[in-house]
């Protein structure tokens, strides 16, 4: 694996360790302004929704199991693909 998948993933592992703490301020930190959200159901969120919601506690996880994370890089972009 290269460097750049492996430090992908250990921004994506602190991302659902912040959601399983329910810490809004370092989600914040993390996703960027641009960040769109999109739930399992297909619902867009922006980040601002999405966060938003999350503080009100719309929504909350007890935990986040992944089977696989798959990173794909495309210049200086990363995708994360979780199943």
């Amino acid at each position: 694996m290269s460097d750049e998948k492996h430090t992908v993933l250990e921004i994506e592992r602190a991302r659902v360790e912040a959601l399983l703490r329910h810490d809004v301020t370092a989600l914040d930190h993390m996703m960027a302004e641009e960040c769109v959200h999109i739930e399992s159901n297909g619902t867009l969120r922006t980040k601002a929704q999405f966060l938003a919601a999350f503080a009100a506690q719309e929504f909350a996880f007890a935990s986040f199991i992944l089977d696989a994370n798959e990173v794909r890089l495309y210049g200086d972009t990363a995708v994360v693909v979780g199943s």
